[in-house]
């Protein structure tokens, strides 16, 4: 067998060889174009980096900016002729245009290359030559996901234009037996291939009945017009994340009575996951279910670096391979199964690898399978003269082609260009190699080449000698609930929490008056107090290790009861699934954090020892710490305030919103059934501002510790150390506060990237979330189309209840919080500044409010109150630079987000703009404890970040102790002579 397979590649070798461009053809000057640029990997990076953001550049002047900013002023190795070129373009004027007019051209070039046009007229003409040359077609709209329902139906549409225009025109061309017919009778001329997360904007594993339904709704025309109009329908499959959902609908339409025995329809497989083999025999079971044959295609997979990133940065296994070879091993497994199962599907093999191709052709013959009894695909601009080869063999090719706009292209054109670029990839190796014939035709599994590394986590040393000497922290990962097993027990920990719980029944009225009966006076806060400072001392004088590892306890108890505390978050504050979640899997982290950082300083203090003389840094607790805690973080904000306390030896107070109080009472009593003495924490919901107010000026509390608004922050703040106050008490103020959080979209933005970033984080919390980013600064020149873009993905959304997961918007925490919300938006109404206002369904009760976009109200003042929901500000401004004047004249806010895919705009907002984290060209909510610490402008306490060690350090008191261990001139560090006594302990 690996004869014939050497032969069958020497021979696609060879006519490979004889089928390249050579000089002058356009194909030839591309090549030598791309290895260029490849010379180099940051000259390939920064290339790569323009061609994504060229679509939206609007004027040659603007592509010969950004030219210069990718090239130029980064650095990148350019040739010194186009250096030259690029620095005088710098300067504005004729050259600058004469720049940007040839970048134009030559991406317009480098997309007609891989892209076959941008309409269904356009690529005609291409389809019909490849019908020419003995090839067939497979016809892809660009467009991988969608923001609204309007785009989805957009993208459907588009696929039943190319049926209606094309079908009729194909029925005339000349007939190709090998491509017209197969083992089992004749195949639809017209072909097409479709992607699911285009057809809904919500297409979500989490929810698969409901997205199943909403493209199906959008899937059973199409397929029903093709069948009419004898079209074949192809589903693609794009990443893991997706793949069980998409497998899971192919199944549900295509055992549809109507649909059944229909056999022209075709499912994807990827070859590079490691459950590939087990998704094919899934296929397969199916297939004997169904009893009407279909195209399987196998693919190697196209989101090998996404996967691989995603996961490492998750801390878990890669769902990819992570060896080429093992890819190409996985590959041949599964074209082996589906060529012996051919009565079943029809196999059809992508790839572009020769041992692959070759591979295929010899297990056909030694299986008996006739050439018309599978087909071969490739993609359109790759590999020219392989696909000359392969269909100079008789063989049925099909050519992948990709049609549509340039701008939802991108992510597709520079998929190919990394493909055509990789170190591993067979067409950069080129064909005319002869001497390399055999090693590139060697079995993968016994030859076994190594590949690139796997990406890894980069963490530079940090200035902080304590975290100098802490392990790589491992986030908690998110449920995510794709199985159901996790939905169903997420179903079962909500009426479990339900049946116990006094909020009104399914349509979560009050959520803040269903707790009002949890609320404490005065009279409470005095006596909780009393027991704590009671209980201080034993806690101040427990074991640092001891405190820890009961801090790990309580953590794996957490984890133990994640599904009881989400759905306590949930049904009492009205946060969605995902939210709660994250919720409870942030307060985890926190646990776990803050008791890694009290270990490390206590095992690694800062330590200055010369000879003689010992001088290290020791800690002491502070006593009763008050934690208070706004609505917008529920559970997370007070776990990392009564971790840090709690860690460092302080007994701790906490002080929640009344909606909290229910889920923070559970993680309490978790705490405690893991070994967390009671008399050392509790959790108090204040009644009132005036039972706030007396708990920080409680004479036993020595540490104030707040996230809530500017608002509450600053009265608190001025509570606990303004007129008044003893100074006897020497009380630590810590503070977090929450004001509105700005988002920046650049002019060069990817707008889809930037809308979805805009919405998960306007939205987050029904718009209450502590890094929630409701005020948006747009810059002019896309500021109409992003709102109108905008208005049609918010009304994409689903308002409703939080206890069902395919609700995107829940209720406010209160009818006054939902109450003040519409008097914002009569106001707005009023003033003409209203955009768009969405639609709650009858019948859902007063705490709920649809999404809204207003224009930002410029004269309000940077310290107007802004009820705090689902309404996104929109503030048009001429430039970046306007916008961050505008967003650090505002002041207080504790996040911010920046889309642009300018390096200059970037980095000037990295510099300048005032925020405490900045995201840039990804959401602002999401962040993770120690990867994301908060602080800046919206922290009170220097240097104190929320989700580093600072805030443990914050808890304790630092004490220096410096001893003369000279003994009569004999000095302890000279009976130990190996040691450096100049160097830090």
């Amino acid at each position: 067998m690996e004869r014939r397979i050497a032969a069958l590649g020497e021979e696609i070798f060879e006519r490979s060889a004889a089928a390249q461009a050579a000089f002058p053809a356009r194909a030839w000057w591309m090549e030598q174009a791309t290895r260029l640029v490849d010379a180099d990997p940051r000259l390939k990076a920064a290339v790569f980096q323009f061609v994504d953001c060229l679509p939206v550049l609007r004027s040659d002047a603007e592509i010969s900016r950004h030219l210069h900013e990718y090239l130029v002023a980064a650095r990148a190795p350019v040739p010194g002729a186009a250096l030259w070129a690029l620095r005088g373009a710098a300067s504005g004027g004729r050259t600058s245009r004469l720049i940007g007019a040839c970048a134009r051209v030559g991406a317009r070039m480098m997309a007609g290359r891989f892209i076959t046009g941008h309409d269904t007229e356009s690529v005609r003409a291409t389809l019909e030559r490849l019908r020419r040359e003995r090839m067939t077609f497979t016809l892809d709209v660009l467009g991988e996901s969608t923001t609204s329902d309007a785009r989805a139906d957009a993208y459907v549409g588009v696929f039943h234009d190319a049926l209606e225009r094309l079908c009729p025109v194909a029925r005339d061309w000349p007939g190709v037996a090998i491509l017209d017919e197969t083992e089992f009778g004749p195949q639809p001329r017209v072909n097409i291939s479709i992607k699911l997360t285009g057809m809904d904007p919500h297409f979500d594993p989490g929810t698969p009945e409901t997205s199943i339904e909403s493209v199906a709704r959008r899937l059973r025309p199409l397929l029903r017009r093709a069948r009419e109009l004898g079209a074949f329908v192809n589903i693609d499959i794009e990443s893991t994340k997706h793949r069980a959902l998409t497998f899971d609908l192919f199944e549900s339409v295509m055992s549809e009575p109507e649909f059944r025995d229909f056999p022209d329809v075709g499912i994807v497989v990827q070859a590079y996951l490691r459950d590939g083999e087990k998704d094919l025999k899934r296929i397969l079971d199916y297939a004997r279910r169904r009893e009407t044959r279909f195209a399987v295609r196998l693919v190697k997979g196209a989101y090998w670096d996404s996967e691989v990133a995603t996961a490492v940065r998750n801390h878990t296994a890669p769902p990819v391979w992570t060896q080429k070879w093992e890819s190409d091993a996985c590959y041949e497994r599964m074209a082996r199964t589906m060529l012996g199962e051919r009565g079943l599907i029809r196999p059809c093999f992508a790839s572009h690898n020769v041992r692959t191709i070759a591979a295929v052709m010899a297990w056909a013959e030694h299986l008996g399978v006739p050439i018309e009894g599978y087909e071969c695909q490739m993609l359109y601009g790759m590999g020219d003269p392989l696909k000359t080869a392969v269909a100079g063999m008789g063989r049925c090719l099909r050519v992948y082609a990709p049609y549509g706009d340039m701008l939802p292209g991108m992510a597709y054109l520079i998929r190919r260009l990394l493909e055509n670029t990789s170190n591993d990839s067979f067409l950069k190796q080129g064909f005319a190699d002869r001497a390399r014939y055999a090693e590139r035709l060697a079995d993968p599994a016994v030859r076994r080449p190594r590949s690139s590394s796997l990406p890894k986590l980069s963490y530079a040393s940090p200035p902080n000698e304590l975290e100098r000497h802490m392990p790589t922290f491992r986030q908690t990962a998110r449920i995510g609930f794709s199985t159901e097993d996790a939905r169903e027990r997420m179903r079962t920990a909500l009426a479990r929490i339900r049946k116990g719980s006094s909020a009104d029944g399914d349509d979560h009225g009050d959520l803040h008056a269903a707790s009002a009966s949890l609320a404490a006076d005065t009279v409470r806060v005095d006596l909780e107090a009393a027991r704590l400072a009671r209980g201080g001392e034993a806690w101040r004088r427990t074991a640092v290790e001891e405190r820890c590892a009961r801090l790990l306890r309580w953590a794996d108890g957490v984890e133990a009861e994640r599904y009881a505390i989400a759905a306590a978050l949930v049904v009492h504050c009205g946060m969605l699934w995902r939210e709660a979640d994250a919720e409870v899997a942030q307060a985890l982290d926190y646990l776990r954090f803050h008791a890694a950082c009290m270990s490390g300083l206590d095992a690694f203090p800062r330590r200055r020892g010369v000879p003689g003389e010992d001088n290290v840094v020791r800690y002491a607790s502070r006593g009763l710490t008050a934690v208070f805690c706004g609505a917008g973080s529920p559970l997370a904000c007070a776990a990392a305030g009564m971790s840090a306390a709690l860690a460092a030896g302080n007994v701790v107070l906490v002080l929640p919103a009344a909606e909290a109080a229910p889920a923070l009472n559970l993680l309490a009593e978790v705490g405690r059934r893991g070994g967390l003495p009671a008399e050392v924490a509790a959790v108090v919901a204040p009644a009132s501002d005036a039972v706030r107010d007396h708990a920080v000026r409680h004479a036993d509390v020595r540490v104030v510790a707040t996230f809530a608004d500017a608002d509450v922050c600053a009265r608190l703040r001025a509570a606990c150390l303004g007129e008044g106050a003893p100074v006897s008490l020497r009380r630590v103020f810590i503070g977090e506060a929450w004001g509105p959080n700005p988002i920046l979209v650049d002019d060069d933005a990817d707008l889809d990237a930037a809308l979805a970033g805009v919405v998960v984080s306007g939205l987050a919390y029904c718009g209450q979330k502590r890094d929630a980013a409701t005020r948006l600064f747009v810059v002019d020149g896309i500021c109409d189309v992003f709102c109108e873009r905008l208005s049609e993905a918010l009304s994409s959304l689903r308002v409703g209840n939080p206890e069902d997961p395919a609700t995107h918007v829940g209720p406010l925490r209160s009818a006054a919080a939902a109450g003040a919300v519409r008097a914002r938006l009569d106001a707005a109404r009023a003033a003409g500044r209203l955009i768009y206002e969405g639609h709650a369904p009858d019948g859902l009760g007063e705490c709920y409010v649809a999404p809204a976009i207003v224009v930002a109200d410029v004269g309000a003042g940077r310290h107007a109150a802004r009820a705090a929901g689902p309404v996104l500000e929109v503030a048009r401004c001429a430039d970046v630079s306007e916008a961050i004047r505008r967003v650090n004249a505002e002041g207080g806010a504790l996040v911010g987000g920046l889309y642009s895919r300018s390096p200059a705009n970037i980095a000037l907002a990295r510099e300048s703009l005032e925020v405490g984290a900045l995201f840039i060209n990804r959401p602002t909510v999401g962040g993770e404890v120690d990867r994301h610490p908060v602080g800046g402008p919206a922290a009170w306490g220097a240097g104190i970040r929320v989700g580093d060690a600072s805030l443990v350090e914050a808890m304790l008191v630092p004490r220096t102790i410096s001893e003369n261990t000279l003994r009569h001139g004999f000095s302890p560090e000279s009976a130990s002579p190996a040691r450096d006594v100049l160097q830090p302990a």
